[in-house]
């Protein structure tokens, strides 16, 4: 019977929270599935994409850390043009010529608006599956039919969310995986049952990977906090009072709600390693990898 590297990592209870992939900028690019490479720009179908990873190496350089991935929707046509999307920015371009990709992306990184201007996003959410079965299998048997699950969940007379193909999103150990946009959540495991879930409501907080937008140690602190609060029955504004940058294994941070101010919290992290495979490809390899973990959280009353 056929295994799967995300099996390997759910039977081993690898933790999610921390690997969401984070960058400053991100770009998602339409171009059509039968082109996408095994690691999807360098090897590529295409003489824009295999000039890609050079590009991204000395833009990230003067404008901070980049991560582009190839999208594709059955209704994209490529005669139609390219269409990219930027984040956080939340905006599109449409109609771009092959030849004019990196002129757009690099004004886009200046704030330098010419040929090519930005539109406002029609819709209000955009989920981004991997389905990139030439990275790893689980992406394309899990992401695959998660993907088609939620497209014929969603009426095509519904403007306000768009699903799409993606190329690999980091972790195929946790498929299949999905990065929701504007909000930067990416998701793991998420099964076909928990498509109205992922749609219309909220996840469970034990399918969160993290906020693209933030470190990996931040993703863990946000995502332990509000695990703390819910189990608590707790709500309201979280202020993170007091944070130090992680030492090489170890790391703690204090916050409080806003309507709570008399209570203070200490969340203590460190690192653990979990071994396991790293992909379908290497089943039989252990490949420990160092995750930030929760060792504790202390309730601190401040006495007025």
């Amino acid at each position: 019977m056929k295994q799967y590297c995300s099996e390997y990592s759910l039977n081993l209870n690898e933790p999610m929270g921390g690997t969401a992939g984070h960058a400053k900028h991100f770009f998602f690019i339409t171009w059509p599935k039968t082109k996408w490479g095994q690691k999807a720009f360098q090897d590529s179908d295409g003489d824009w994409t295999s000039q890609y990873s050079e590009w991204k190496d000395i833009q990230s350089e003067r404008h901070g850390g980049i991560l582009t991935r190839l999208i594709q929707n059955p209704k994209q046509s490529v005669s139609e043009g390219l269409k990219i999307f930027a984040y956080p920015e939340g905006v599109l371009y449409e109609s771009i010529p092959t030849e004019a990709v990196f002129e757009v992306l690099e004004n886009h990184l200046k704030g330098s608006y010419k040929t090519y201007l930005p539109k406002a996003l029609s819709s209000n959410k955009q989920l981004f599956v991997c389905t990139h079965g030439r990275h790893d299998q689980c992406c394309a048997k899990f992401g695959q039919q998660l993907f088609d699950t939620l497209r014929e969940s969603i009426p095509d007379t519904d403007p306000s969310i768009e699903i799409w193909e993606s190329s690999h999103l980091g972790g195929h150990r946790f498929a299949p995986t999905v990065l929701d946009m504007p909000s930067g959540k990416m998701y793991g495991r998420v099964e076909t049952s928990l498509i109205n879930a992922l749609l219309y409501e909220e996840l469970p907080i034990e399918l969160h990977r993290g906020n693209v937008f933030h470190p990996a140690w931040l993703q863990v602190v946000e995502l332990e906090i509000r695990k703390y609060l819910k189990d608590r029955q707790l709500n309201g504004e979280i202020q993170i009072t007091q944070e130090a940058f992680p030492t090489k294994n170890s790391f703690e941070a204090y916050f409080r709600l806003k309507e709570k101010p008399e209570v203070n919290w200490k969340l203590k992290l460190h690192q653990q390693e979990f071994g396991g495979p790293n992909s379908c490809k290497e089943l039989s390899a252990d490949k420990p990898r160092l995750l930030w973990v929760k060792d504790n959280i202390e309730e601190i009353r401040i006495d007025n």
